[in-house]
């Protein structure tokens, strides 16, 4: 409530909460937002402005239970961030960068990203010249995938989707080359077993596995993406070649 009160006394704005869905809440009686912005509801959740018009502002809430009719609002000029370090390398973490498995030693990074920013123009893109490696060889030869290009892997339930995933972030860390696998809307026991089939491999220092389970907010697995990338961003600045691991998008969609 502290935090809640100092925000409105410093944005002189404050909202209520008119309507809610689930993850969804709709608020009325800030002027100023912006899209994007974070908002505070004076419970202490957390949330997303993902639509705006005249009369009422949709926001993404972070947090398990529905917003109720009536709770006070404020925003805090300040769009959604995650911590983004070296630190999350072979741990794992959730689409906010908080570790999953508190029984390891970790180091919250200090350095914190927007997961919405401005992508590169065409021009500053380098060219694809350089193939990546699968570790499978008929796709390798037939369907050859260039480093820095995107790829959509399609097919039905349990044709083996997931284990070409591991097989190829496995090939690719062998390299050198960082992996980040993002866990849409999975289990625990799929997680876990991906994440046992890394440290049998011993690659687990290459790779940060981010996890949005199937049972989380809607909000965690709609964010999940994102904040994947925005890690991938920040190694792919520091000079490192990266591999993004998104399995799967119908649960984002």
């Amino acid at each position: 409530m502290n935090s809640f009160n100092a925000l409105l006394e410093k944005s002189g704005e404050i909202g209520f909460t008119v309507r809610s869905l689930e993850s969804m809440a709709y608020v009325s009686g800030l002027p100023t937002l912006k899209p994007r912005e974070v908002v505070q509801f004076e419970s202490g959740e957390l949330g997303q402005v993902s639509y705006l018009d005249e009369n009422e502002a949709e926001i993404l809430v972070f947090g398990k239970l529905p917003i109720k009719i009536g709770t006070r609002v404020t925003r805090t000029n300040r769009v959604t961030e995650i911590p983004a370090g070296a630190e999350y390398l072979g741990q794992i973490i959730d689409p906010f960068g908080n570790l999953l498995d508190k029984l390891r030693p970790f180091k919250l990074p200090e350095e914190k990203r927007a997961i919405d920013t401005e992508p590169a123009s065409i021009e500053e893109r380098r060219k694809i010249t350089k193939s990546l490696e699968t570790g499978v060889s008929l796709v390798d030869m037939l369907v050859p995938l260039g480093v820095g290009q995107r790829e959509l892997i399609i097919g039905d339930r349990k044709t083996g989707k997931t284990n070409f995933l591991l097989q190829t972030i496995y090939t690719q860390a062998r390299r050198g080359v960082i992996c980040i696998y993002a866990a849409i809307g999975k289990k625990k026991f799929d997680v876990k077993q991906a994440e046992e089939y890394f440290r049998k491999k011993e690659i687990m220092d290459q790779v940060v596995i981010m996890t949005a389970l199937a049972d989380d907010p809607l909000s965690t697995i709609y964010i999940a993406p994102f904040a994947a990338m925005t890690l991938a961003e920040y190694f792919k600045d520091r000079g490192n070649d990266v591999l993004l691991v998104l399995d799967d998008l119908n649960a984002h969609a």
